[in-house]
């Protein structure tokens, strides 16, 4: 009876609360603008290091 007693006192709203604030700021991330802009000047700058990289050659 004692571990359901310390479960019960366990602050379940908060923590579904602090779970989906967190998932929220994770979706936030992963399809904000600023990711996709990352993307493209990663792609941009690998295509430039291979231009390069073949001019070395």
């Amino acid at each position: 009876m004692q571990q359901l007693a310390k479960v019960e006192k366990l602050p379940f709203e908060q923590i579904g609360q602090s779970v989906a604030d967190t998932l929220k700021g994770a979706d936030g991330l992963v399809n904000g603008p600023e990711l996709k802009q990352s993307l493209v000047a990663l792609q941009a700058t690998l295509a430039s290091v291979q231009d390069l990289a073949k001019q070395l050659d």
